[in-house]
């Protein structure tokens, strides 16, 4: 009935640095078309982290009955700096 994903990833190399991040998605009813919010906080690199929150693309659907979904955002900022994260949940 409802169902929630997993996501991990490096965000862009941005000031001589890159996070990584990895979390999971909220909570999401089982029917097509559906998203997700997805938030977190990346790793410490270069004396900071970033939070982030963005919303997942709608699922697309994979062999064996699963489904995926395409995210893309910008961490908030911290010293006047972002970075993109992109990727693909993964699977149920």
């Amino acid at each position: 009935m409802y169902h929630k994903h997993q996501f991990s990833g490096t965000s862009s190399y941005c000031e001589d640095h890159e996070h990584s991040y990895c979390s999971e998605s909220t909570i999401g009813l089982n029917k097509t078309p559906h998203s997700h919010y997805l938030k977190g906080v990346t790793s410490f690199s270069n004396g900071h982290c970033h939070t982030f929150c963005i919303t997942s693309e709608k699922d697309i659907q994979i062999p064996g009955g699963w489904h995926v979904h395409l995210y893309h955002g910008i961490t908030d900022p911290f010293e006047g700096h972002t970075h993109n994260i992109t990727g693909y949940t993964f699977s149920e």
